[in-house]
């Protein structure tokens, strides 16, 4: 379904569910979002309690409604599609409702109770930042420690600009930081503090140490000019910093995952002409997921299976990748 669609649109979409009973896009999300309710109440225009019951069981419900690969999850499993019938957007309802209540500040928790226990929790992306809230609602005392200057994780660093914009993922943050607990910025683990100091002043320790550092390709010239590794390259994009990037007339993508088909769009949509996925095994065996590369084809991206990369011959030949 077309994305900013209207309200009234959507709520008309709303009104298409089931409201199925042990519903089975309940079970197909991760989070066990209770969507028919949520939905149930869009429908009946109802959309602050309903952008409430999204957030109290997953507060990244925006983002997530944004970014999540629905049609292998919830919307997949709507039972609409067995009747032959288009899934109900349900991603594009969930991220219309946050959307709400971001926009008309909308606040719906505060610390609870205080417990006298302090944690400390290592990483800020999704899943720090949500046990950091969880802990505070519940009234413990929580310190975050974060290795970046900025929150967010892969949210904000690495998600592909056309699904979650900076912006969109930073204002997540900070409504998540509404609720008040203590954040460290450029502080990290192993460098700055040790986990047996943060075992000494804390009574628990949460590790939400995010994505390892990014697989290097061992292929002779992958350091040339031209060459980017792509989550790095994906960061910089999300940054602003496009000029690498925009000059090129073909670019080359080595890889078969989602994270290859995200670079590849994006230099699509930064106007380079000729954009190529090389991957070394046939297209079943590609781990992307099958309507992410379905999408590419339509948008003009080039595929060329069982071809494997042995070297970057130069710089010049690298200036296009």
């Amino acid at each position: 379904m077309e994305e900013n669609l209207d309200p009234l649109s959507l709520y008309r979409e709303a009104e298409r569910c089931l409201y199925c009973y042990e519903a089975p896009c309940v079970k197909a999300c991760a989070t066990e979002i209770p969507i028919p309710e949520f939905i149930r109440r869009i429908a009946t225009k109802d959309v602050k309690s309903a952008a409430r019951l999204i957030l109290e069981a997953n507060v990244f419900g925006y983002s997530c409604g944004k970014v999540c690969p629905v049609e292998v999850m919830c919307e997949g499993a709507c039972v609409l599609n067995q009747r032959g019938e288009r899934p109900i957007a349900i991603g594009l309802l969930q991220a219309f409702a946050v959307k709400q209540a971001y926009e008309k500040n909308w606040q719906f928790f505060t610390k609870g109770k205080k417990q006298n226990k302090k944690v400390a929790v290592v990483g800020g992306g999704p899943a720090g930042l949500s046990c950091a809230h969880e802990l505070t609602r519940l009234g413990y005392e929580v310190t975050l420690w974060e290795a970046k200057p900025y929150l967010g994780g892969l949210n904000t660093s690495g998600v592909a600009p056309y699904k979650l914009s900076l912006k969109e993922s930073l204002e997540e943050v900070e409504k998540i930081l509404q609720i008040g607990f203590t954040v460290k910025y450029n502080q990290k683990l192993g460098r700055d503090f040790s986990l047996s100091s943060l075992k000494n002043q804390f009574d628990a320790v949460f590790l939400a140490l995010g994505l390892s550092e990014e697989k290097r390709a061992k292929l002779p010239g992958e350091h040339l000019l031209g060459c980017y590794h792509a989550l790095s390259a994906i960061e910089q994009i999300r940054q602003g910093n496009t000029q690498d990037f925009e000059s090129k007339k073909k670019a080359l993508v080595i890889g078969g995952g989602n994270t290859a088909i995200d670079m590849a769009r994006n230099l699509k949509r930064l106007g380079v002409p000729e954009v190529w996925i090389f991957y070394r095994r046939k297209r079943e065996k590609m781990k992307a997921y099958s309507h992410e590369v379905e999408q590419a084809q339509k948008e003009g991206l080039l595929f060329a299976f069982e071809r494997q990369v042995v070297e970057i011959l130069g710089s010049k030949q690298a200036e296009g990748v």
